[in-house]
């Protein structure tokens, strides 16, 4: 009895399919089919060499982009080597790492690298059916998993072909693709909003600083005093610190002409020198010998995001560090910048921990009672871009001790300091917060899109029509 069972379990799942049920992965509606993609696929195979139409479109991998299809073309002109050649409505995609997932719907005809494979469809197949279900889990990593090469695998045409899918009837497919296109764009303009915040950032903490540093961030308080009157008492204490011997008498630096000061600034502060209110000294240029342990060595890479990496560091005998440091010994407080590379990403120091630097320079202040480090900190990440585009060198740009000793900072009062420091950290706080949010709806909208496709392809939208033929009459009549 328990044999005769089995038989008609078997003859049953036939009747509904043509995979094993032992390779299907979930359960389908009743008047679903699962097959593969070799029933309802075809791999096109023509190709051409004649690319004496100019006007010829070429789509690259280049042009196939993850989750947004085709996002552009090239020309023909420059091409030399056999390319496939697509018509509009065939089915593209790039079998070059496969965990890319780039694919789409011509929209025109033209031809296409070789690493991308053409497919027509079947007359009972919705193309852009296929072009979703090449977004779910369970077509990536099939084609993923079975693709060959380390550096550079690639899925074949018979490997995709092989993949099992499930088929709805015609109105169906056409009910989900519809279902599935009004979802994602609602979900699209979600996600259009929440990248702008993100992508605004950089642009809102430009304008922030932009607003600080020209007087229109913080209101000027007259009582509080002038530039011109820290710039003395910073003088002052320069001059005790010479006499004292713990830092070096400078040459006097040149008077500061109408033509380089930069930008307006309010009439009670003042534009002074890097070096007149700061001392303003560099790391070592050298490349000591490096050892598996002994005292990290922070270089201009190590500098990211306002931060030292210490992960990425490398290390040199304490005998280096003590000569590195007998002349650049950072403190906590300091600032760090970077002089070599990628100039800039200034690092206002936590000091937890000995350590040296290599090509950049190092900020200390002569009070910091009287000019804020992280007043100077905001005013080194505004000025940035313009010290990269005043940079010396070629592949391997720089800025001198001498340029940055030499260059520009305004000086507001310390009090009006603290108040431009403490706004600029709050307007800053609520955009990160902000920015925050965003990337969590981002990270939410891709998982509800994966969440929709996975309902789509089980049945489980709402859309089907249990009335309706069985998909597997359309296999038949393929047949």
């Amino acid at each position: 009895m328990g044999k005769a069972k089995k038989e008609q379990k078997t003859l049953f799942d036939f009747e509904r399919s043509d995979v094993p049920i032992e390779e299907q992965p979930y359960s389908i509606p009743e008047n679903w089919v699962w097959t593969r993609l070799s029933r309802i696929l075809t791999a096109s195979g023509e190709k051409t060499e004649d690319f004496s139409d100019t006007s010829l479109k070429y789509v690259g991998l280049e042009h196939l982009q993850k989750d947004k299809g085709i996002i552009g073309y090239g020309s023909s002109c420059d091409i030399k080597s056999a390319k496939n050649v697509f018509h509009k409505g065939q089915l593209l995609y790039g079998k070059l790492r496969p965990y890319l997932n780039k694919h789409d719907v011509a929209e025109f005809s033209g031809v296409c690298s070789t690493d991308i494979l053409v497919f027509d469809s079947a007359k009972y197949i919705t193309k852009h059916y296929i072009n979703n279900y090449f977004n779910t889990r369970y077509f990536i990593s099939y084609t993923n998993e079975n693709s060959k090469g380390i550096n550079l695998p690639r899925v074949s045409e018979t490997i995709v072909l092989n993949v099992i899918c499930p088929l709805p009837p015609l109105a169906e497919q056409a009910r989900i693709v519809s279902l599935i296109e009004s979802l994602f764009s609602r979900l699209d303009e979600a996600r259009v909003k929440a990248q702008e915040v993100i992508d605004g950032f950089e642009l809102w903490k430009s304008a922030i600083l932009h607003k600080a540093f020209t007087g229109r961030l913080v209101e000027q308080r007259p009582e509080e005093g002038t530039g011109e009157e820290l710039f003395r008492e910073i003088q002052a204490e320069k001059q005790l610190l010479v006499k004292e011997g713990k830092i070096k008498k400078e040459k006097p630096l040149p008077e500061i002409k109408e033509d380089e000061i930069p930008f307006e600034i309010p009439e009670g502060w003042k534009w002074v020198r890097m070096s007149e209110a700061l001392d303003v000294r560099d790391g070592t240029h050298d490349t000591p010998q490096y050892s598996e342990i002994g005292i990290p060595l922070v270089t201009s890479k190590n500098l990211v995001k306002g931060c030292i990496d210490f992960g990425t560091t490398k290390n040199i005998s304490q005998k280096d560090a003590d000569m590195i440091n007998a002349r650049s010994f950072v403190d906590d407080g300091d600032v760090l910048y970077a002089m070599i590379g990628s100039i800039g990403n200034p690092v206002l120091v936590k000091k937890d921990r000995e350590f040296c630097i290599k090509n950049m320079a190092l900020f200390k202040p002569l009070c910091k009672d009287l000019f804020l480090m992280k007043y100077l900190f905001f005013f080194l990440e505004k000025q940035q871009e313009d010290m990269k585009k005043r940079a010396s060198g070629g592949l391997q740009p720089f800025v001198s001790l001498k340029f940055l000793r030499s260059y520009l900072c305004p000086l507001a009062p310390t009090n009006e300091q603290k108040r431009i420091v403490a706004t600029i950290e709050s307007l800053l706080s609520r955009m990160d917060k902000a920015v925050d949010k965003a990337k969590a709806v981002v990270e939410q909208i891709d998982a509800i899109k994966k969440s929709i496709l996975e309902k789509a392809f089980r049945g489980e939208l709402g859309t089907n029509d249990t009335t309706e033929e069985s998909a597997l009459a359309l296999l038949k009549s393929a047949e």
